[in-house]
């Protein structure tokens, strides 16, 4: 969004440069105008920012947890939001789930781990 906004206010500089020149690419309003290939430029950077950063976070995430390099290329699309997942749940902050905190979990991922049955039993065999 900060990519945007600078590439906005880089396009409205460039909009009063232009007026000068005697082209006008600003609106009645004084905005910039954007035509298709400013917002694509616009829509790719953001794109890139965003990847890059989702890069970086995996990257602190697989130093942190430890994670081994082919679990971490397997997962890496994935590793910040099942991490940011399994933080919800580790209350005291430990980095381990406890019983109540698996089953928790467990529940947020459509498991009924409370409920009698096969699907609780198979859960308590897990967490013994």
């Amino acid at each position: 969004l900060e990519i945007a906004k600078a590439t906005l206010a880089e396009a409205a500089s460039k909009g009063s440069e232009e007026k000068e020149s005697g082209r006008d690419d600003t609106k009645k309003d004084g905005e910039p105008k954007l035509d298709v290939y400013n917002v694509h430029d616009i829509l790719m950077q953001v794109e890139e920012l965003t990847e890059r950063k989702r890069h970086i976070s995996a990257q602190e995430i697989r130093a942190k947890v430890g994670l081994e390099e082919e679990v971490f290329w397997q997962y890496r699309h994935e590793i910040s939001k099942l991490y940011r997942t399994f933080e919800k749940y580790d209350d005291d902050e430990d980095q381990n789930l406890t019983h109540t905190e698996a089953k928790l979990l467990l529940k947020h991922l459509g498991f009924q781990p409370y409920r009698k049955g096969t699907e609780a039993q198979y859960v308590q065999r897990i967490l013994e």
